[in-house]
C-alpha cells in the first residue's frame, strides 16, 4: 500500500507502525462500535427487527464494503488507508461474536477456528506468486468475498429466525 518512492525508510518504519496500532484499534473498537450501531438502527428503525447479530451482520458488512474500497482506491493517501485498515480489522469481532454464538460451549474452538480460516487464507501467497496480478486487485477481491459470505451469513440467519418464528418456536 505505502509503496511510493518518496518515502524515506523511516517514514515507512513509522507507516508500519501506525498500521498496527490502527489495526488493534480496529479490532478493539469494532466490538463497541458494533453494538452501539446496532442500538441506533435499532431505535430508528424499532418495526424491522434489528436484533444484535443483525446489527452485527450490518455492521460488518458495512465496514468491509468501506474497506475494500478505501484499501484499493486511497492506498496512495495514508490516512484514508490507515481508515480503510481501521474498518477492515472492525469486522473482526463480528465473526467471532458469532462464531462463539453457534459454538458457546467451546469457545476456544471458535478463536482457533478463525485463526485456521486466517491462516488457509494466507497460504496461496506461500506457494503461488500472486504478481501478476495487482495486490490492491487481489485484495478488493477477496474484501468483496468476505462481504459476500456476510451478507449470506445474515440472510441464512434471517431465514433461520423467520423460520422458527413461523414454526412457534
Amino acid at each position: 500500500l505505502f509503496t511510493s518512492s518518496e518515502y524515506t525508510t523511516l517514514t515507512l518504519f513509522l507507516m508500519v507502525m501506525v498500521s498496527g496500532i490502527v489495526a488493534f484499534l480496529g479490532k478493539f473498537l469494532g466490538g463497541f462500535l458494533s453494538i452501539l450501531n446496532t442500538r441506533i438502527l435499532h431505535k430508528l428503525l424499532p418495526d424491522a427487527g434489528i436484533d444484535l447479530r443483525t446489527g452485527n451482520y450490518i455492521f460488518g458488512t458495512v465496514t468491509l464494503l468501506l474497506s475494500a474500497i478505501l484499501l484499493t482506491f486511497t492506498g496512495h493517501i495514508p490516512f484514508l488507508c490507515f481508515l480503510g485498515i481501521l474498518c477492515f480489522h472492525a469486522a473482526m469481532p463480528v465473526t467471532l461474536f458469532e462464531l462463539y454464538c453457534i459454538l458457546p460451549d467451546r469457545p476456544g474452538f471458535a478463536m482457533g477456528l478463525s485463526t485456521v480460516m486466517l491462516f488457509l487464507g494466507y497460504l496461496p501467497h506461500e506457494f503461488f506468486s500472486l504478481s501478476a496480478l495487482p495486490a490492491s486487485v487481489i485484495l478488493f477481491t477477496l474484501t468483496l468475498l468476505a462481504t459476500a459470505c456476510m451478507v449470506f451469513s445474515l440472510w441464512f440467519y434471517r431465514k433461520a429466525i423467520h423460520n422458527n418464528n413461523v414454526q412457534g418456536g
